[in-house]
C-alpha cells in the first residue's frame, strides 16, 4: 500500500512533468544556439525575458486579487472573487477542491459555519488526493479553533491534515506547503496547552516567513492575538487583531479574542 507522500509525489510530478520538460527544452535550444552562434540567440534571450516578466507580474497580479477579495462585505462575493483566480486552472477536478476549499474557509471566517460545514460533510472528498484531501481537514481544524470550547478535536484535524498532505521537500513551494500545515498545528497547540515559549516562538517564525506583507495571513495574526492575550501583553494583541480588521473587515470571527 503506497503511502500519502508516495501518491502525493506522483501527483504533484505528473503535474509538473510539462513544465519541466519545458524547462530542458529551453535550456537545450539555448546551449544550441550559443553553440552555433546563432543570429536567432538574442531573440530567443528576449523571449526567455518577456516569458518570465509575464509569470513575474502575474504572480503580483494573483496575490493583489486574494488581498482585494478578503475587502469584499460578504462570504459569498468574497470566496467568487477568490475562486475567479482559478480561471486558467485546467484541472477540473483540482479547480472544484480548491474552489471548495477557499468557500469553507471564507465562510468560517465571515462568520457562515452552516455553509462551511455543507460544504465539509457534502463534498466528494473520497474521490481526491491525499494532498487535497488535506483540505478537508484543515477546515475541520478551523471550525473548531475559531467556534468550539475545547481544541482538542481541531489539533487532531490539524495533525491529520499535515500527515495527509505530506510531500517531497524538492518540489517547488513545498516550504510554503509544509509551513501552512505547521501554522493550524501550532495553533492547536496553543489553544490546547497554553502559551509555551516555544510553541510562540515557532508561531512568530512561521508568521514572519510566510511574509503577511505579501499575502496576507489572517489566521496567523488571530492565533498570535490570542497568545499575546494570554499572556498578558494586550497591547501586542491589539495589534494583531487591528492587522485581521484591515485585512478582512468582515472577517468578524478574527476580529476578537477567543475567551
Amino acid at each position: 500500500m503506497q503511502s500519502n507522500q508516495t501518491k502525493n509525489n506522483q501527483y504533484l510530478l505528473k503535474k509538473w512533468i510539462p513544465a519541466i520538460l519545458s524547462v530542458i527544452a529551453v535550456i537545450a535550444i539555448l546551449i544550441l544556439l550559443i553553440v552555433v552562434k546563432s543570429d536567432f540567440l538574442y531573440f530567443f534571450i528576449a523571449i526567455i525575458a518577456i516569458t518570465t516578466g509575464y509569470a513575474v507580474i502575474m504572480n503580483k497580479y494573483q496575490y493583489r486579487k486574494y488581498k482585494e477579495a478578503w475587502l469584499k462585505p460578504t462570504a459569498t462575493e468574497a470566496a467568487n472573487a477568490m475562486n475567479r483566480r482559478l480561471v486558467g486552472l485546467r484541472d477540473k477536478k483540482l479547480k472544484d477542491v480548491i474552489m471548495a476549499a477557499n468557500t469553507g474557509i471564507v465562510c468560517l471566517v465571515y462568520g457562515e459555519r452552516d455553509k462551511a460545514l455543507t460544504i465539509i460533510d457534502n463534498f466528494n472528498w473520497g474521490a481526491t488526493t491525499p494532498y487535497q484531501h488535506s483540505f478537508k481537514y484543515t477546515m475541520i481544524a478551523l471550525d473548531n479553533y475559531l467556534y468550539a470550547d475545547n481544541h482538542h478535536n481541531g489539533l487532531f484535524a490539524a495533525n491529520k491534515a499535515k500527515e495527509l498532505a505530506t510531500i517531497s521537500t524538492k518540489f517547488p513551494g513545498s516550504k510554503e506547503t509544509i509551513a501552512m500545515y505547521n501554522l493550524y498545528v501550532v495553533i492547536g497547540k496553543i489553544l490546547t496547552e497554553g502559551t509555551a515559549n516555544e510553541s510562540l516562538a515557532e508561531l512568530e517564525e512561521l508568521y514572519h516567513d510566510s511574509k503577511p506583507n505579501k499575502k496576507p495571513n489572517m489566521i496567523a495574526e488571530w492565533a498570535l492575538a490570542n497568545a499575546y492575550y494570554e499572556l498578558g501583553d494586550h497591547a501586542k494583541s491589539a495589534e494583531m487583531l487591528e492587522r485581521c480588521k484591515k485585512t478582512a473587515p468582515f472577517g468578524v470571527m478574527l476580529h476578537k479574542i477567543k475567551a
